[in-house]
């Protein structure tokens, strides 16, 4: 690492507390010039660190820039994942973590972006990503599973980031089969799941894992198609925050509304998850998708099925356990779906989202 990432990883661990120039010297063996060129450099990323004439450095409560030295203090200590790389800005993350997987990278390479203009969701759509009011994350996993298995790791990766938000939030986190995080009603997380498989022996040989967080609202808001059904999880959020809060405000701030903390929960879940799922693949999954019928906001409601010839409209009735989603029709038969996309009526029963 730098002596700008060790000084920002330092500061982050002692967020909202003042450290002098002297001690960061200290504690990372470099000079005092070299702490105040490496705090230059991150004020002038956006980074909100105050500084105080023989008083040290200070960073902020309501920073909220994703970085790797702004996460690495949060991931735990058993967690693989070391090579997690933030961008400005990328097409999508899931693509550049496909061509990094093709070229060999590890199992737990990270990619995080500020922003995506060409964020993927499933079903050739897009997500919105813009810069500064969510997390966007793809990770490369080397899972010994069959591909007939990928759609489990969807679902874990859903349970995963559910129980994340909910480390750090105070909110429900509810799925919608099989990718979609609702919060009050209120789309808040999508899931792209993209796996490429040994056809010859139907291994998979790796799997790019996408989550697209909606922390807050950005300064445009929502596309119109969007707004009925796309939410956030903080109305207002660290950016909106203001330095003079009072002492309740900020202690609200700590820890509770920021990306980094966030993103790294969202890596030790998911990591966690995978790991599970290898070395207690029975009990794992059963446990996952246990978890996923819990949270499931479509268990027991008549649903639209978008993508699966002859049924159109039938009623969610359980989660097999492989992660399918078991239907019944008007005639009382069931089908299993382990593809397609399917709708709910919204909370005033007037459209399908």
């Amino acid at each position: 690492m730098t002596t700008k990432h060790l000084v920002l990883a330092r500061l982050e661990r002692e967020r909202g507390s003042l450290i002098s120039g002297s001690e960061l010297a200290k504690a990372l063996g470099v000079s005092r010039n070299a702490v105040w060129k490496a705090i230059k450099e991150l004020q002038k990323e956006g980074h909100r660190i105050n500084g105080q004439t023989n008083g040290g450095y200070r960073l902020r409560e309501d920073n909220d820039i994703l970085s790797a030295a702004g996460i690495a203090p949060y991931l735990q200590a058993d967690i693989a994942p070391t090579n997690i790389q933030v961008f400005p800005s990328l097409n999508s993350t899931n693509d550049l973590a496909k061509e990094k997987a093709l070229a060999g990278a590890a199992a737990g390479t990270v990619i995080l972006a500020e922003e995506q203009t060409k964020g993927k969701g499933r079903m050739g759509r897009s997500y919105y990503s813009p810069a500064g009011a969510g997390i966007y994350l793809s990770m490369i996993l080397r899972p010994k599973l069959a591909g007939s298995q990928a759609l489990l790791l969807t679902t874990g990766v859903a349970v995963a980031a559910a129980q994340a938000i909910e480390e750090l939030w105070d909110c429900r986190v509810k799925i919608k089969w099989v990718n979609d995080l609702y919060v009050e009603g209120k789309k808040v997380a999508g899931i792209l799941t993209e796996a490429a498989t040994n056809w010859e022996t139907g291994i998979v040989d790796h799997v790019v894992l996408g989550v697209g967080i909606n922390v807050r609202s950005s300064r445009e808001g929502f596309p119109m198609e969007l707004a009925h059904k796309a939410g956030v999880l903080c109305p207002e959020g660290p950016a909106a925050a203001d330095e003079e809060a009072n002492p309740d405000q900020k202690q609200q701030l700590r820890g509770k509304l920021l990306r980094n903390p966030l993103a790294a929960a969202l890596i030790n879940r998911i990591w966690q998850m995978a790991k599970s799922l290898e070395e207690q693949p029975g009990p794992a999954a059963a446990e996952l998708i246990n978890e996923a019928r819990r949270r499931s906001c479509v268990l027991g409601k008549q649903v639209l099925i978008e993508g699966y010839e002859g049924l159109n409209q039938a009623k969610a009735v359980d989660i097999n356990e492989w992660g399918f989603l078991i239907v019944e029709d008007q005639q009382g038969c069931r089908h299993i779906l382990n593809t397609g996309e399917i709708s709910l009526r919204n909370q005033e029963g007037q459209s399908w989202q």
